[in-house]
């Protein structure tokens, strides 16, 4: 690859399957200049890496029209030198800059109905894409959106009625749409509906197609109880037929009208693209035992055979019954991937108090506009986002930097609505209000990480393009082989129901289905709570993990550590006088000098004259004496020196990653105040922190990374204490920039990233990364954005979570291969008649338990 090449991003329309997928690659390949290309037939993209530069683009586009599809150019490209790696390639830039891609200039969100699986939202892509003026467009399954990219010029409000028919002609539907950037004022949102409605409305929704699939699995699973008493019972009720085999038939007809609906128009609009998913082989399956039994049940009823023969009604409606049953659990946790982005929206103010003719008057938080001036209380949230004219306050900034210590606002600072004003008063004027506040970029942030993460697409699922109409024409073959050269059409036509009901493909639908169910009870005994179940499968093949560290490698609260007395003082009486005069404040540096002074039964003195240095310390009277606590700044303003030892130990505690409290009272003469001690506090590593990140390095083989918005020293500190390189720490990184490390380290190592956090500031990181892992101390926004959560907050479980899912991919490993090697083996076998149909139903039966007598064995893994 020359040094100066580019990378070239296309969207290719009109790919249905694998076959058109590869057929692309080689001729995007032998195009001249042109080293590597990639292929996401999901995703209807094709990344190329040429040698001769962007100016190749041109000819890239004529070589995929001679195959018949069309390929335009995918925004802007991605410099050389970066790794891909093959399942997509994320065009996202350096952390230190903004996102400058497709992925984050969405101008256009839909709300989008009816989609069943990820084929559908395949094939809504591609159906917008279609649409003039569209240049790029992504939809989520997961969360039932859509968000558009339009071409320069093109006018949102006049496509939207043709994007909603571009949906419908698919046989999906657009249930609402607005604006995905904060000036899309060109979109607006759909007439009667606002935003929250929309919300509420998704939420319903996704309640009520839970409702539907358990609904399904459990009429599915009543009703072929009889059927089952009525074909597998003694032959005395077998034989004693043709009512049974009446009532047998009647009870599969509903299983396979009610239970068997959506797979039938799933695999209805699949076909209509002239391609196949899982639903076409449950639907194959489930049909072919249906339509059989039919057929022996009316030989049977005609005479023609004894009984009512070896029906397999029972086999039809246990297919479509425990599919519905993992169809619930999916649309479950479908349910909650839209929780996250709810919960941010009610993190912001609901009110404002705004200064008006010189009187506070409250009003909504909507009606606010730049430059209004809000008066913020203590113990309130800041409105929205401004600057700070009036007052001084520590102000909870947790949300937004994930750090528990308070920052100091004066007159100038910047202050970010959805903070917690702690303890001053402030004046503010508004600078950012609505969709351009912080809080509303972070939403955005998540919604978009949510909609460009890469889609797992199945092995099952890529095989079922051959693997169906391979079987099909099988069964063809043997129907015409018997009658052209065996002279007996009838054998043949028997020949080539033993091949459907041998390629029933049961087993290989239960293949994945039934490991994710047991992994997924296997974890949550043991602390792991998987959000999507397909979230174990991609844990198994991380390359890369990165840990925030307050609330995850350590314990996200200041603790004291150290207590440094000066001019001959005692520990004891440091913490005393200090725990003394901090006891009225609610600073959590002042809480944690407190409770380390109650932890040591030491009692507490009483103060006057208690006054609040707002964002510096505390000034207090001991028996009639003046004494201050606060910051070395603090210090420096009051003129007491802190040169000689004193400067040196806490130049030496900062070093280290701590934060000093100074305490000062009157020095020996009386004259002044002088140096009495210094208090060192620091957040606390957590206990497992160390041993779990060396499981995670050395057992594991992952590339650990360290990830925070404190300072450098801070965090190296930490880094040093469990065990990471320094080059594997991430620093002063905003909430905004972690998503982009992510998909930064995604696109230099080529392999997959995990991310471990716990609070909201974390939220679009989790959600960006192929896997989120949150401990359960944290947000319930995090928790919503990641999609496993460790009970606990124990950072071990990281650990415990990948050997369940390395352990589940093995037996999905185990249960496809058996499964595979199954049909591969019989097909030919009863082909050629070695295979009666009754020995055929018996050997799709065994398959059945096989595969799920092997899931089982998950529960053996010990963790």
């Amino acid at each position: 690859m020359g040094s100066k090449s580019d990378i070239i991003t296309l969207n290719i329309d009109g790919m249905t399957c694998q076959s058109c997928a590869d057929s692309v690659r080689r001729a995007l390949e032998g195009v001249e200049g042109v080293s590597v290309a990639r292929v996401d037939l999901e995703a209807g993209r094709a990344v190329v890496f040429p040698e001769n530069g962007s100016d190749s683009a041109h000819r890239l586009q004529q070589a995929v029209g001679t195959l018949g599809f069309r390929a335009s150019v995918a925004g802007p490209q991605l410099p050389a030198g970066s790794h891909a790696n093959d399942r997509a390639v994320e065009t996202r830039p350096h952390p230190t800059t903004r996102p400058t891609d497709a992925e984050a200039h969405w101008d256009i969100k839909l709300t989008i109905g009816g989609m069943d699986c990820n084929t559908c939202a395949v094939g809504v892509e591609r159906a917008l894409r279609g649409i003039e003026g569209v240049e790029a467009c992504r939809v989520n399954y997961a969360t039932d959106t859509g968000f558009v990219r339009l071409q320069p010029g093109a006018a949102g409000a006049e496509l939207v009625g043709d994007l909603r028919a571009a949906v419908a002609d698919v046989g999906y539907e657009v249930l609402g749409t607005e604006p995905a950037q904060p000036d899309g004022g060109a979109v607006v949102p759909t007439p009667a509906l606002s935003r929250e409605s929309l919300r509420q409305a998704a939420r319903e929704r996704r309640e009520k197609e839970a409702g539907g699939w358990l609904r399904r699995a459990l009429i599915g699973l009543v009703l072929v109880v009889p059927i089952g008493v009525f074909e597998l019972g003694p032959a005395v009720v077998r034989e004693a037929v043709p009512i049974h085999g009446l009532l047998g038939a009647m009870l599969a007809t509903v299983i396979m009208l009610y239970v068997g609906g959506p797979y039938y128009r799933s695999a209805w609009l699949a076909g209509r693209r002239l391609s196949t998913n899982m639903d076409t082989l449950i639907i194959l399956g489930a049909t072919t035992a249906y339509v059989f039994s039919l057929v022996l049940l009316g030989l049977a009823l005609g005479g023609m055979i004894g009984g009512a023969g070896h029906t397999h009604f029972h086999e039809a409606g246990m297919i479509l019954s425990v599919v519905s049953l993992g169809k619930w659990l999916e649309a479950r946790a479908r349910g909650q991937a839209g929780r996250a982005l709810e919960g941010l929206f009610e993190l912001g103010a609901r009110q404002a108090r705004i200064l008006r003719d010189g009187r506070e008057v409250e009003i909504p938080i909507d009606e606010v506009k730049v430059g209004d001036l809000l008066i913020v209380r203590p113990g309130e949230k800041v409105p929205t986002d401004g600057e700070v004219i009036e007052g001084g306050s520590a102000v909870d900034e947790s949300m937004l930097t994930g750090e528990p210590i308070p920052v100091d606002k004066a007159p100038g600072d910047a202050v970010v609505g959805a903070t917690l004003n702690q303890s001053g008063w402030l004046k503010i004027r508004a600078t950012k209000v609505g969709e351009s506040t912080t809080l509303a970029q972070i939403v955005r942030l998540v919604e978009s990480a949510q909609v460009a993460k890469t889609r797992i697409q199945r092995l099952a699922d890529r095989v079922a393009s051959v693997f169906v109409p391979l079987v099909l024409g099988v069964a063809l073959l043997t129907v015409v082989a018997w009658g052209l050269l065996g002279g007996d059409w009838s054998a043949g036509l028997l020949r080539a129901v033993a091949v459907l009901i041998i390629a029933c493909p049961c087993a290989l639908g239960l293949a994945t289905p039934t490991a994710i169910l047991v992994g997924t009870g296997q974890g949550a005994r043991h602390g792991i709570l998987i959000r999507e179940p397909q979230a174990l499968e991609r844990a198994g093949g991380l390359g890369v993990i990165v840990l925030d560290k307050t609330g995850t490698v350590t314990e996200g609260r200041p603790s004291l550590t150290a207590v440094v007395p000066l001019d001959g003082g005692r520990e004891e009486e440091v913490l005393r006088l200090a725990g003394s005069i901090e006891q009225n404040s609610e600073h959590p540096l002042a809480r944690a000098i407190v409770a380390a002074v109650r932890e040591r039964g030491t009692e507490l003195c009483a103060v006057r004259g208690f006054e609040v240095l707002s964002g510096a310390g505390i000034r207090a009277e001991l028996d009639g004496e003046t004494w201050l606590v606060g910051s070395p700044a603090l210090m420096a303003s009051e003129g007491i020196d802190l040169d000689g030892p004193a400067s040196e130990r806490l130049a030496e505690l900062v070093l280290g990653g701590q934060t000093v409290v100074c305490l000062a009272g009157p020095d020996r003469d009386g004259a002044g105040l002088a140096p009495v001690g210094l208090l060192a506090l620091a957040d606390r590593i957590k206990p497992a922190a160390r041993d779990a990140i060396a499981r995670l390095q050395d057992h594991h083989g992952l590339d650990v990374w360290m990830i925070t918005g404190d300072n450098q020293a801070t965090a190296q500190a930490v880094a040093q204490q469990v065990g990471l390189r320094p080059e594997r720490v991430l620093a002063e990184i905003r909430p905004d920039q972690k998503a982009e490390c992510i998909a930064r380290l995604r696109q230099e190592t080529g392999r997959a990233v995990a991310m471990v956090g716990d609070g909201i500031n974390d939220a679009p990181a989790l959600a960006a990364a192929d896997l989120g892992l949150v401990m359960s101390s944290g947000s319930d926004i995090a928790i919503e954005a990641g999609t496993i959560t460790l009970v606990g907050g124990d950072l071990m479980g990281v650990a415990r979570a990948i050997d369940l899912s390395r352990a589940m991919v093995r037996k999905i490993k185990q249960n496809l291969f058996w499964a595979f090697c199954y049909n591969v083996v019989l097909i030919p076998v009863a082909a050629l008649g070695y295979v009666p149909i009754i020995a055929a139903a018996a050997a799709m039966a065994l398959s059945d338990v096989c595969v799920i007598g092997n899931a089982l064995l998950l529960k053996r893994v010990k963790l």
